[in-house]
């Protein structure tokens, strides 16, 4: 399969735009936000628009996602997939573990090499950020509330954007693009583990590697014939989506499925 994660989502919104492919469900079942291919493919392309062009992260940085469970989990894990940005999914810091969760965070972010936190408003508040340098000298690391990133097209960002590109057009210098070519080969993400019995270890995972496993799961060689062979699918998860089979296993793969997926937070199961 010669095509990056991005280019199954990519698909689906030109193809079905409009159907509902994630709703986030509470502790008792009520939808609370639901997303199209539409959605998610424009909010993703407004969050890698953000972080390449405002925040200076390049295609190959890694970055780690330190977010509730979530629809903003979902467009900032598709926007790294979209801008060749490695991601790097892990446990939300727990107020009642906080420094056990902190040294796993510690020792993430020294193994990955990443710069940069992706986190969302439930996590971005004064207490973590006090406790943080409190308790543990770390490496620098830029916190980045993705919540705080506008989407629409009169934001500061976009207008940035358009500006550089017109400036770009006048000197005749290369395209200021916020979407760089993506290998299937690439890695995608890098995936930690819990870090309950040793120091957390990390697997590089390619878009390759994504695809084939998920394929291979159903016996299909291509993404073709599992399309004509499994239609009209439902599939409900509660699984942490920071976690292999809830991140590959469900996120990635109800749009490789183009199954609607009801998920809820692990923390209300």
């Amino acid at each position: 399969i010669k095509m990056s994660i991005f280019n199954i989502l990519d698909k689906r919104y030109k193809n079905t735009p409009n159907k509902i492919i994630y709703r986030f469900h509470d502790s008792k079942g009520n939808v609370i936000e639901e997303k199209s291919y539409k959605d998610i493919y424009e909010e993703s392309k407004l969050i890698s628009l953000n972080l390449l062009q405002c925040y200076n992260i390049v295609k190959g940085d890694r970055v780690i996602i330190c977010m509730t469970p979530g629809i903003g989990y979902i467009t900032t894990i598709w926007a790294c997939f979209l801008s060749g940005i490695i991601a790097v999914p892990v446990y939300p810091l727990d107020i009642n573990k906080f420094e056990s969760d902190l040294e796993k965070l510690y020792n993430i972010i020294n193994d990955s090499g990443a710069k940069v936190i992706l986190t969302n408003s439930l996590l971005n508040n004064a207490y973590f950020f006090h406790k943080f340098y409190y308790y543990f000298k770390m490496p620098s690391v830029t916190w980045i509330n993705v919540d705080n990133f506008k989407f629409n097209l009169y934001s500061n960002n976009y207008i940035t954007y358009f500006l550089q590109r017109y400036l770009n057009l006048l000197t005749n210098d290369k395209d200021f693009s916020y979407s760089p070519e993506i290998s299937e080969n690439d890695i995608a993400f890098i995936q930690f583990t819990s870090g309950s019995t040793s120091n957390p270890k990390g697997v590089a995972l390619t878009h390759k590697n994504i695809t084939s496993n998920l394929l291979s799961i159903f016996n299909y060689e291509t993404i073709e014939e599992l399309n004509i062979k499994q239609k009209n699918k439902v599939m409900i998860s509660w699984l942490p989506p920071y976690h292999d089979m809830g991140l590959i296993g469900f996120l990635i793969n109800s749009v490789l499925l183009d199954a609607e997926l009801n998920f809820c937070s692990p923390f209300d199961f």
